[in-house]
């Protein structure tokens, strides 16, 4: 491990620990605490900060593409290379398939 990523870890440890006291109602903490929670606590997101695309928009052009490929005959290797995937989830995708039938996949046209 690294000098930063120990020094990281204290912190946190250091925070975590205030946070606790502040629980507690411990005066000084709270004090403490708010000026740390600017550093640690992530800052709220807007609107501009979302993706575009849904999740779900997103994993159905995934799987589109997978079953698609498939159903082209090519090896879970080939599937892999164009997808640029892991044939484990080449592998783990055909499990799914073989268990559904394409039909029932909404996202299948």
């Amino acid at each position: 491990m690294e000098a930063s990523d120990v020094i990281y870890t204290d912190t946190l440890e250091y925070y975590s620990q205030v946070n606790d006291a502040r629980k507690r109602r411990i005066d000084p903490a709270e004090t403490l605490w708010q000026d740390l929670r600017t550093l640690f606590e992530r800052p709220s997101r807007t609107k501009e900060d979302k993706p575009t695309a849904s999740f779900k928009d997103t994993i159905e052009g995934d799987l589109t593409d997978i079953v698609e490929t498939m159903m082209q005959g090519k090896s879970n290797k080939e599937i892999a290379d164009t997808l640029l995937i892991s044939i484990r989830t080449v592998g783990a995708s055909k499990n799914v398939y073989k268990k559904v039938p394409l039909t029932a996949l909404p996202f299948i046209r």
